[in-house]
């Protein structure tokens, strides 16, 4: 497994991650595209949705963004993983769900998790830090 953590200010986060998505693509490889904390609607990603067999994208949407939504959306993201089998796992956002501690787990423990799920996977992870990397 190959882990990627893109985070910063500013803008460009999940830019990259489509990039990096229609890169995979292009080379015939199913990608799962996972959006913590948005509500699906992007335009590029409906996009590949749409026109892509092997690109899946589920979203959390915007029923609240508290624990008990984040552990369940979690829940959904890990069946969609097992289940699609993906070259490339997008984790959008996952980083400011960890550091508004929304997932019930620690950032470590999280890459734990992921590591036993995607063993021979990349995943690509985003979302601005600001407190879990004390």
């Amino acid at each position: 497994m190959t882990l990627y953590n893109v985070t910063g200010w500013g803008k460009g986060k999940t830019t990259s991650a489509i990039g990096i998505s229609v890169r995979a693509l292009a080379n015939e490889e199913k990608v799962l595209f996972i959006q913590f904390l948005k509500d699906g609607s992007d335009g590029g990603l409906r996009y590949l949705d749409y026109f892509n067999k092997d690109f899946t994208h589920i979203y959390q949407g915007t029923k609240g963004f508290n624990i008990e939504n984040c552990e369940r959306f979690w829940l959904r993201a890990r069946q969609a993983i097992k289940t699609i089998k993906p070259n490339l796992v997008i984790l959008d956002e996952m980083n400011v769900a960890l550091d508004n501690n929304l997932l019930g787990k620690t950032f470590e423990e999280l890459i734990e998790e992921i590591k036993e799920l995607a063993k021979d996977r990349d995943v690509y992870i985003t979302g601005r830090i600001n407190n879990h990397y004390k």
